[in-house]
Parts: C-alpha cells; sequence; structure tokens
C-alpha cells in the first residue's frame, strides 16, 4: 500500500496555517466509488454534479475496518484526552454519549467521507454563507486552504464513528459521534477574511438550536460583527470553542481572543506544548494539534480523493474540545446544567470547571501561554458540578 507526501510552504504555516497538513496516508477504501449512491445518501442537491464534473474516489483498494476491534488508546490524541476512559462512564450509566446533542459546524464545508458516512449530519438545517443554499460541500477553489478540505478534518475529529485503519491499526472515532451536527459552510479558508459570514453564521446556529459552536478558523484582524454574535451565543447558553491560532507567536488570534469563546491551544504526541499554537493569556487549555489522525478530501484533477492522514494545527484541538464539551452536555442533561447555573452561565461554567478540574499539567507545563493543561475528558466527566 503506497504512502503519498504534500508539504505546505514554510510560509504559508508562518503566517496562520490552521490544521496545516503535515502530511497524509493512503487509506482504505474499496477503490472508485459510486458517485450517485454517494451523494443520494449524504442527499446533497442535485445541482452538485452539474457544477463541477467531479469523481469522488477513495485513495486505496481496502475498506475501513469495522469487523476488528478498535481500541481507541491506538490513536495518541485520543489517548491523550482521555476518551476511551470517558466513554466508560457512559457506559457504566447505559447512556449514549453525545445523545441529544446539537453541534454546529462552522468551517469550509464538508464531504461525503467514508469516515463520515455514519455521522448524524441534520442536512435540513445546513446551510451555504457564500453561495446562500443548502449546498455545504467544500467550493474547492482557489482560495481553499488548507487544500485537503479543511472542514472534513475538523468534522471527523469530533462526528466520525469507530473504524480502523488496516495500514497502521490506528483507531479513527469522533469524539460524540452520537451528537448530531449542523454543517455550515461561511468559508473557503481556515483563515477567517470575511468575519460577517461566520458571525451570521453563529447567529443561524444559535437559532437553529445549537447547543455547540465549533469554529476551528481565525484570524489576526478584530471582527466586531463577529464578537456581538458570539456574545448573543453564550447569552443563549451556547457553548463555543475557537482555535487559539498558530503561527503568530503571542500576536493574538480572533474570535480566539474573545470572552465570550473558549481559544484552545496545542500539544504534540509527546503531550508537550506544541510550537507552532499561537500563545497568550487568552488560551483556556491545550489539546492535540501535531500529528493528529483526521480525515481528507482533495480535489486533484478533477478527482475528489479521499484520504486519512495526519493533521497540524490548533483546529484539531478545538474540534476534540467541542466534542468533550458535547460529551460533558449529554452526561449531566443540558436542562438540568441550565438549571442549576443559568443558561447564560452555562459557557463560562463548562470553562471554569475544565480549567480547574479538568485539565492534567505535565511536568514543566508552561505557566502562561498554553492555558491551564491538557483537557481530560474523563475528569471532566467526573468532576463535581
Amino acid at each position: 500500500m503506497g504512502k503519498t507526501f504534500a508539504v505546505l510552504p514554510r510560509a504559508l504555516l508562518v503566517i496562520l496555517g490552521f490544521s496545516a497538513l503535515s502530511h497524509h496516508h493512503s487509506f482504505a477504501g474499496p477503490g472508485p466509488s459510486n458517485e450517485s449512491s454517494v451523494l443520494s445518501s449524504w442527499r446533497f442537491p442535485s445541482d452538485l454534479k452539474a457544477s463541477r464534473d467531479v469523481q469522488f474516489v477513495l485513495d486505496s483498494s481496502e475498506g475501513l475496518s469495522k469487523e476488528e476491534p478498535c481500541d481507541l488508546d491506538s490513536n495518541w490524541a485520543l489517548r491523550a484526552i482521555q476518551l476511551k476512559s470517558a466513554l466508560l462512564r457512559f457506559e457504566e450509566r447505559n447512556l449514549v454519549p453525545g445523545q441529544d446533542v446539537v453541534v454546529a459546524h462552522i468551517d469550509t464545508g464538508i464531504s461525503p467521507h467514508p469516515a463520515l458516512l455514519g455521522a448524524r449530519l441534520d442536512l435540513d438545517r445546513a446551510y451555504n454563507f457564500i453561495n446562500h443554499n443548502a449546498n455545504v460541500f467544500h467550493r474547492f477553489t482557489k482560495y481553499q486552504f488548507p487544500k485537503h478540505g479543511h472542514g472534513t478534518e475538523t468534522l471527523s475529529l469530533i462526528a466520525a464513528s469507530q473504524q480502523r485503519i488496516p495500514e497502521n491499526k490506528t483507531c479513527i472515532s469522533g469524539v460524540a459521534p452520537f451528537a448530531s451536527f449542523i454543517p455550515l459552510l461561511a468559508t473557503d479558508s481556515a483563515i477567517i477574511g470575511v468575519g460577517k459570514r461566520v458571525a451570521k453564521a453563529v447567529i443561524y446556529a444559535v437559532d437553529q438550536g445549537a447547543h455547540v459552536i465549533n469554529i476551528s478558523l481565525g484570524d489576526i484582524l478584530p471582527m466586531p460583527e463577529l464578537n456581538e454574535a458570539l456574545r448573543y451565543a453564550k447569552n443563549h447558553g451556547v457553548i463555543v470553542v475557537a482555535a487559539a491560532g498558530n503561527g503568530t507567536g503571542w500576536i493574538p488570534v480572533f474570535p480566539g481572543v474573545y470572552r465570550s469563546v473558549i481559544a484552545v491551544g496545542g500539544v504534540s504526541e509527546d503531550l508537550s506544548p506544541w510550537g507552532g499554537a499561537t500563545r497568550g493569556r487568552y488560551v483556556a487549555w491545550s489539546a492535540p494539534a501535531n500529528g493528529v489522525p483526521a480525515a481528507f478530501a482533495n480535489l486533484i484533477e478533477n478527482k475528489v480523493i479521499y484520504s486519512w492522514g495526519e493533521s497540524a494545527g490548533t483546529s484539531d484541538a478545538t474540534a476534540m474540545t467541542s466534542g468533550i464539551a458535547a460529551l460533558w452536555l449529554s452526561y449531566h442533561g443540558r436542562e438540568a446544567l441550565m438549571a442549576r447555573y443559568g443558561r447564560s452561565n452555562l459557557s463560562e461554567r463548562f470553562r471554569h470547571l475544565v480549567e480547574t478540574e479538568g485539565v492534567r499539567r505535565p511536568k514543566g507545563w508552561p505557566k502562561t501561554g498554553y492555558g491551564a493543561g491538557i483537557i481530560d475528558a474523563d475528569k471532566v466527566l467526573g468532576a463535581p458540578l
């Protein structure tokens, strides 16, 4: 089985490489897929094919395996956040992790990647804020950054069902695959650019009943409209998680710097702070962000190539934190939490609980810049309310 590599220009990484592609592996799939069956199962608009003559192709000849046991601890990122132990808490209570929680995913769109075909996607409420329609498939424009389908990548870290990659035996799984997801396309690039579209997506997500909003995006320019939208979300009891940023050193990244959101930094596999993560006092905590197994969708010669690879960026840390937020709401019951703390205080309570009870601090953890520590899903669920 072959392995392919792609490295982004270093200049782009220095500027703002959100979830910059480190490299990617060929991964299992049944060869060229049937385009019509994939699209019909996802109920994408019929004009998708007419707008672009695209074939959907898996990047190798074997399927992702669901037959053999899938050990979550074989994936360093899931092991780092103690997902396996956290899910055992649900099993002990006979609960379904993430059930009844709605996560809005504001990003560059999504794709019918095989890893996501079992995801609970609410396409009736999906929306494209660029084209003003319901087609949330990646637009694959020249402005797309990174090129491997950033939204597919980040959604896979929250929503993918448990599967095993035959090539290297790694278990892949979203943190909260039994939550429901509203995909919202608001940009072609992980570098936001037009903050008004993201602001509209935030307000729309709140009005559509989202409980968690994932924004694995950022920019170094302030976005006042987005700040107002984020306050609206917080006041309505919505937990909003955003990327701390990449490659800007101590220069703050928006919207992560805004108090109404939770900004997440990054760590590497050895659990040391990832050097590519933006640092700052606004960073609440960190999560896996370097070499994280994630789903990719690349447009190459008019073919969408699906693969599974290793990503780098605080976008990944953000998505995993959003998944943990969904688990927390599901475990304790969102209505019960709001009755206890008040709707407008829910996000702040989650932040405080994680910062004080829900992180691990490896020896030598920096006093500032990377937050309180590394988020631990098991500790979050076990923390007293």
